[in-house]
């Protein structure tokens, strides 16, 4: 689905004359906000130069140039909120007229946009909500917003006031520890922030808070702060706050720990496939802790490296991801890894020589043998091996079928398995009926063991008939 349609409640902060006065509160709001949330919406919003922008002119404003957060508010919906400058403060203070539009979300809105606030915040630009109402009735109706859920093409994008991958990965740290961070950066706060946001599992992301382009405020603190600080002064505030801080505009970003989570988001910020990033981070996660997010970082690494492993590495790695997973989720990433290994291993073994491809054959024999998934997931994997012996080395691949005949499990799948062994022996037969007296003489000593496990099988017979030694006709005298 690339285009969802949503219903929010909608809330207009900025400073307008009326009958309630003036300064800086919520002007204008649908019906369903609440007490609690109107409460948050007028702390975390901000008020006259509070944004990180520079109109040229006082009496007009830039519509393309916005800034942005989000947050959760009390009682579980979140707050999405598009920032931009409406003119000249009108009061006669000077300086510039913020002006906040705020949508308000449900945690499974939230979930049904990826967990991706920059979506919402595209769809509320395209549906022109970064131009300022400053006559807007006080009850607002509900928005019905077509929410496209594509990533930003600008995200990545190289340029004097982009971070470096260091510094996006030390901000990255602070929100998974749901530490407070602050970042200096030159320009292109929001596609900064989402390319961070990225990085975090999807409901983790519900939790957190963002502001880009908002200068710092006690007040208005969030998880992730991205502003202009050409002064630096912020940094003094903002570690008086405990929150982190680093200058994104050319200070050295400092060390972070080893991660597999980490450096699995980092070569994908290198790669710049925005969009598989999204679908690997933003997924429903029942867990997303430490632990749960450093093992689905190995399995992407797994999924990804499958190229570079060796054919018995393969084998050893899908063996151990078998066992069925409680999480629907988690099931559903081990099965990418699962049909990626297999695909992988079927390439190969269609190109590899004789002795690399035998050296599978006892390990994937193994789970043949052992389970119904190992069984399902194998059995193309046993034909290929089959198929290479045959065109190799015929008595190998003799060898193999007797192999399998000697293992029988009992198991849901034994059927099945008898079908694979009468599939290999005819081939077998076909290859012996047409091959040369001397050709079959390898065989000879492999398939005689099908006298003691399958005497009644009629290819079996056949295939011993064709092996059997001929016996020398006596010269008359």
């Amino acid at each position: 689905m690339n285009e969802i349609l949503i219903n929010c409640d909608q809330a207009i902060f900025t400073s307008l004359r009326g009958t309630m006065g003036e300064g800086y509160r919520i002007v204008a709001c649908s019906k369903g906000l609440k007490p609690e949330e109107k409460q948050a919406i007028t702390r975390l919003s901000p008020s006259q130069d509070a944004l990180c922008l520079s109109p040229s002119d006082e009496k007009t404003f830039d519509p393309s140039k916005v800034c942005a957060a989000y947050y959760p508010l009390p009682g579980g919906r979140l707050c999405v909120a598009l920032s931009c400058y409406a003119g000249a403060e009108h009061t006669g203070r000077g300086g510039h007229r913020a002006y906040t539009h705020n949508l308000i979300l449900t945690e499974e809105q939230f979930a049904s946009c990826a967990y991706n606030p920059f979506h919402v915040i595209r769809a509320m630009i395209s549906a022109g909500m970064n131009t300022p109402q400053l006559s807007p009735p006080q009850n607002l109706s509900v928005v019905d917003l077509r929410v496209k859920l594509a990533t930003s093409g600008n995200l990545g994008k190289r340029d004097p006031g982009m971070c470096s991958i260091p510094v996006l990965r030390f901000l990255l740290n602070a929100m998974l520890a749901s530490r407070h961070v602050v970042g200096n950066v030159a320009a292109r706060w929001l596609e900064t922030a989402e390319m961070v946001l990225l990085g975090v599992p999807g409901p983790m992301r519900a939790q957190l808070s963002m502001g880009a382009g908002l200068k710092f405020s006690v007040g208005r603190s969030h998880h992730l702060q991205l502003l202009q600080d050409a002064t630096t002064g912020t940094k003094t505030r903002a570690t008086g706050q405990h929150s982190d801080y680093i200058d994104g505009c050319g200070a050295a970003a400092p060390a972070t720990p080893a991660s597999a989570w980490l450096t699995l988001v980092e070569r994908m910020w290198n790669q710049g496939d925005w969009a598989y990033l999204s679908h690997r981070t933003s997924k429903p996660f029942q867990d997303a802790g430490p632990e749960s997010r450093e093992r689905l970082a190995r399995w992407y690494q797994c999924i990804d490296d499958a190229a570079n492993m060796e054919l018995t590495k393969l084998l050893a790695v899908a063996a151990e991801h078998f066992a069925p997973r409680k999480d629907p989720i988690e099931g559903e990433i081990v099965g990418e890894l699962l049909a990626g290994i297999q695909r992988e291993l079927l390439r190969r073994l269609n190109v590899e020589t004789w002795p690399n491809v035998f050296k599978t054959w006892s390990p994937l024999l193994a789970q043949w043998r052992r389970s119904d998934v190992g069984f399902t997931w194998s059995t193309p994997l046993v034909e290929a091996v089959f198929r290479s012996a045959l065109r190799n080395d015929p008595a190998a691949a003799g060898a193999l079928v007797m192999d399998m005949t000697r293992h029988s499990t009992g198991e849901s799948h034994e059927q099945d398995r008898r079908e694979m062994v009468e599939g290999a022996l005819m081939q077998l037969v076909k290859w012996a009926e047409g091959a040369s007296d001397e050709q079959i003489t390898p065989m000879r000593r492999v398939v005689d063991s099908l006298r003691t496990h399958r005497p009644a099988c009629p290819l079996s017979k056949r295939l011993l008939e064709r092996c059997a030694p001929k016996t020398p006709v006596m010269a008359r005298r």
